[in-house]
């Protein structure tokens, strides 16, 4: 960790806070869009709001940032919906990288419909992007249903408090910093500009196989990496990284494939443990140059008798107590940054 020079994050969920509010919504209903706010929520037509049920039941079997969003967005406008619809819903396959696919009873259907949600070279996979408004094709996530678009759903999401600080932080100390995300292109140069960083810096629409090349390429240029996400499609870029590092509210299989996990949401943190890192290094090649001078000092005195027994375990005690006392200022190891409160 001490060597690594360059620190590359996921987005979603990692440099943001995730998706917290719908923001637009395209259906059959609303081709123009539909702009949301809090109040004009529940305000949808019911075909809109048994759409939403549906896609907020399929949402509930991942842990996709994307699909939490969904799920709180479907219990805020219609929770009798996402009830009633739970047992319709069935075979919920994620596909990393891509969205969900599902199986869902029809009413009066002889055989399920497919539903598909996720990114739009998903449902265009399953030919359910024919009549999708020119202004959906941006929104985060895409919905079709037996290989028909019905709804377009777009969220705003929102920076770490930290993000822009912690960024600033890696940057004074020599690092490099890279940005790969499975959304929209366009959509993540908006945020690696907000964040300062340049256009060659920030990789969108990647898939997890697409970000674990990025990573190797870089590897394969020298570089050493610490992988920060928190999701389950950076589990192969986690396990690739020479360190990798996951927060606390990451997903279990993240978790599990991280060398470090924070018990907090700080960002500060990764400046924070990399600052520990080189000062545990520090602490330790002195140590190892202290026992060096005091072995070529000791041995030779030791072997021409010029150094009494009792004197010798007094000087080895002192040694390792030497040691110790090098260390225990790691406990509380400055920083140079300040901690937010976490919320």
């Amino acid at each position: 960790l001490a060597h690594i020079d360059t620190v590359v994050f996921d987005k979603t969920g990692t440099l943001t806070t995730g998706l917290t509010r719908l923001e637009t919504l395209w259906s059959a209903k609303h081709p123009e869009g539909w702009q949301a706010n809090s109040q004009a929520l529940k305000t949808l037509d019911q075909d809109t709001l048994d759409l939403i049920a549906m896609v907020g039941a399929a949402a509930t079997a991942s842990a996709h940032p994307v699909s939490r969003a969904l799920c709180e967005l479907a219990q805020t406008c219609a929770p009798q919906g996402v009830h009633a619809v739970s047992d319709r819903v069935s075979q919920v396959r994620e596909v990393p990288g891509l969205g969900l696919v599902a199986q869902v009873k029809g009413n009066g259907e002889e055989r399920p419909l497919e539903l598909r949600m996720g990114s739009l070279a998903h449902v265009q996979a399953g030919q359910g992007a024919s009549g999708l408004p020119e202004a959906a094709k941006a929104a985060t996530v895409q919905v079709a249903l037996d290989g028909h678009w019905v709804m377009s759903l777009s969220f705003g999401e929102q920076l770490r408090p930290d993000a822009l600080q912690a960024l600033e932080r890696l940057r004074d100390m020599g690092l490099g910093l890279r940005l790969l995300s499975g959304d929209r292109t366009e959509q993540v140069q908006r945020m690696a500009k907000a964040l300062g960083l340049s256009p060659e810096q920030a990789l969108g629409h990647c898939t997890p196989a697409d970000k674990l090349r990025h990573l190797q390429a870089l590897q394969a240029q020298g570089h050493r990496l610490l992988m920060v996400g928190d999701g389950f499609n950076d589990m192969p870029v986690l396990a690739g990284a020479d360190v990798s590092m996951a927060f606390a509210k990451a997903v279990a299989l993240a978790q599990a494939h991280a060398d470090v996990v924070t018990l907090g949401e700080q960002l500060l943190a990764v400046p924070r443990l990399i600052d520990l890192s080189r000062q545990t290094m520090v602490v330790i090649r002195g140590s190892l140059w202290w026992a060096v001078a005091y072995n070529l000092m000791s041995i030779p005195l030791a072997v021409m008798g010029g150094l009494p027994p009792a004197l010798a375990g007094l000087g080895m005690a002192a040694s390792s107590l030497w040691v110790v006392v090098r260390a225990l200022p790691l406990n509380k190891a400055s920083t140079k940054h300040r901690f937010v409160q976490d919320t």
